[in-house]
């Protein structure tokens, strides 16, 4: 282009150009500012997206893979679980229950009838109301019958079955309460609960009998003596008293 007035000095050339260099240089730093700005931001809202897990509303950076949000994030600054989720489920009111549990006990059956007394089971004492009686007196006899043992029995205590019997210091006998008792003799079955003892009472007149209940019975005179009763086969001990 012709500048009128002739051609510029060469200094103004060399001005020109160098402020051209220096105008492309500054828009190049430019430039290269705007576009470094653009890939910062970009770049810090991805990572703000990652930790507080909304990457999907976040601007993608050129297709790069962003890491998935999940479920289980936790806050920002707290460490995640690595714990598995737990297997365990918490059975339902109608679940059936697992083959080796226990299965539930059954109602026990109401007992049956009591069984008859076991003769070792059976406690048979006898007693008298006074240690000592005068001659003529009429002495008190009992006899005590006790199931020992753990369950309810059923014993025949009728007349047949229990008896008292007198004997002199020697052993001989003198007198027994079955001699001349004409009672029934039908069976009296009870029902012994244990530890509860039945009892039967009888007076004695003092005079001596035998089985069958012979006419001829004398008095017993002083002397020391001894009442034993006994049910069916099962005897007490004897018990010592005296008449003076």
């Amino acid at each position: 282009m012709t500048q009128p007035g002739g051609p510029a000095p060469h200094s103004v050339y060399v001005r020109r150009r160098a402020l051209a260099i220096a105008g492309g240089v500054l828009a190049f730093v430019l430039v290269v500012w705007g576009l470094g700005a653009l890939f910062s931001g970009t770049t810090q809202r991805d990572a703000d997206a990652v930790k507080t897990g909304n990457v999907d509303d976040q601007p993608r950076n050129h297709g790069a893979p962003v890491p998935a949000s999940s479920s289980n994030a936790t806050p920002s600054g707290q460490p995640s679980s690595s714990a598995p989720p737990s297997s365990s489920v918490a059975p339902s009111s109608g679940a059936a229950p697992s083959s080796g549990a226990p299965p539930s006990s059954a109602p026990k059956p109401p007992p049956g009838p009591p069984k008859p007394c076991d003769p070792s089971f059976l406690h048979v004492l006898a007693s008298t109301d006074k240690p000592s009686y005068k001659v003529g007196e009429q002495p008190k006899l009992t006899m005590s019958v006790m199931n020992v043992g753990g369950q309810p029995c059923i014993q025949d205590v009728g007349h047949a079955q229990r008896e008292l019997v007198i004997s002199d210091s020697g052993g001989g006998r003198l007198w027994g309460s079955g001699d001349c008792s004409f009672a029934a003799t039908k069976p009296e079955k009870r029902t012994m609960q244990p530890g509860k003892p039945i009892t039967f009472s009888v007076q004695w007149a003092g005079r001596t009998s035998a089985p069958g209940c012979p006419a001829k019975r004398t008095a017993v005179e002083q002397g020391d003596y001894q009442v034993t009763a006994k049910l069916g086969r099962v005897p007490s001990m004897p018990v010592r008293f005296s008449v003076t």
